[in-house]
């Protein structure tokens, strides 16, 4: 990495390694699919569809731990039984299109949740 020393002697990267890392980030696209939680004592299943799996995941672990989320049976559920006793994991996962200008995959993930819905139907407690 090619770097500029400023005054004072900090350091300051090059425009070039900016404009570098801004076109990584923008091209960066992150897994989109659908994530389960499932209370290995209850065997209740909580779906969500993610546009962000891993965001979306670390989100959902972060309120838990707090006692914080917004599905009271799931957050007392992870109360009762902890962490522990959850199996986390990404069901399935959707592909991005050959159209880099396609944004919007909200009613991809739907259709693909649903699909999940009926599949595990009886045991799902929230989306």
């Amino acid at each position: 990495m090619l770097c500029l020393a400023g005054k004072g002697g900090a350091t300051v990267a090059s425009s070039e390694r900016k404009k570098q890392l801004k076109a990584q980030y923008l091209a960066a696209r992150p897994e989109m699919g659908i994530l389960m939680l499932r209370c290995l004592p209850t065997g209740t299943v909580y779906l969500q569809a993610a546009p962000d799996v891993k965001g979306r995941l670390n989100r959902v672990v972060f309120s838990l731990n707090f006692g914080n989320h917004y599905d009271r049976a799931l957050q007392e559920a992870w109360n009762q039984h902890g962490e522990a006793a959850f199996e986390i994991s990404v069901l399935d996962t959707l592909d991005y299109d050959e159209d880099p200008a396609r944004l919007d995959y909200r009613e991809d993930l739907e259709t693909l949740l649903q699909v999940w819905l009926e599949k595990l139907e009886g045991s799902v407690r929230f989306r």
